[in-house]
């Protein structure tokens, strides 16, 4: 559906995440299901984007001024939007991570860079979607989700390394590309910790903090409870951190707290 909103207007879009491995026929897509979709167009399509979609029949989730402003001005992608008959979302990326994060991944790169499978759809190519999967799990979130994100990239990069014998070379040069050369290195330790992952000899070292990651994937009794509150608002902070620059966070912080007592 979104493919026949855009075609009028000529837009192209890469799939992202799930539905992108439910497309491209992967591992990691058994039994997953897929609660919206997530696409990337270029930047200098996302209002063209934006006005299709909404031409189309999706709306808004977010009615916020605030939140709008955030997503618009800070954000890597367009506030939700959910369409109003099939209430399904769609979340539209320009790039992977914030604007505002210490780390900016080449957007054009990935688009430039995707690969079109059998269904006609694009997506990531194995090594950039092996970045994006770390750089979703470990440099722009607190790690909700985290055991599933890690078990896809323990099934993508071994099967990707399986068919391909340069894949962690080149996955090394494409993470140092986007700046994402620590998430990915720390996925793979973590892939290897939990699941059992066989990595090469220059991969297969340890991290000083990678303790407290295992921690923070395991923080959670067999009810899916909490266990370690104080762990869990940690890593909370910690992605806050990482997303913008003090003075900048301190000020969100501050209007999202005051919006709450309203």
């Amino acid at each position: 559906m979104a493919r026949r909103a855009f075609a009028p207007v000529g837009i192209e879009f890469v799939l992202l995440k799930g539905a992108a491995y439910a497309a491209a026929g992967m591992a990691c897509a058994a039994g997953r299901q897929i609660g919206d979709l997530d696409i990337l167009v270029l930047a200098t399509d996302i209002r063209r984007a934006e006005n299709a979609l909404l031409n189309a029949g999706w709306e808004w989730v977010k009615s916020d001024p605030y939140d709008d402003f955030y997503y618009r001005e800070h954000m890597h992608e367009l506030p939700p939007l959910i369409h109003k008959s099939r209430d399904r979302m769609i979340d539209v990326h320009h790039t992977i991570l914030p604007l505002t994060h210490r780390i900016t991944p080449d957007a054009l790169a990935l688009v430039s860079d995707a690969v079109t499978g059998a269904g006609g759809f694009a997506v990531l190519n194995s090594v950039d979607m092996a970045c994006h999967c770390a750089a979703h799990m470990l440099a722009d979130g607190d790690l909700q989700g985290g055991l599933r994100n890690l078990w896809d990239f323990h099934l993508m990069t071994r099967d990707f390394a399986a068919t391909d014998p340069a894949f962690w070379e080149q996955l090394k040069r494409r993470a140092r590309l986007h700046g994402l050369q620590g998430a990915v290195q720390r996925a793979a330790r973590l892939s290897r910790d939990v699941y059992g992952a066989a990595l090469p000899e220059e991969w297969d070292g340890q991290g000083g903090k990678d303790r407290w990651f295992r921690q923070r994937l395991f923080a959670r009794d067999d009810w899916g409870r909490v266990t370690q509150p104080l762990l869990e608002q940690g890593f909370y902070i910690r992605s806050h951190w990482l997303r913008m620059p003090p003075k900048m966070l301190a000020q969100h912080l501050w209007t999202k707290w005051r919006k709450n007592r309203i």
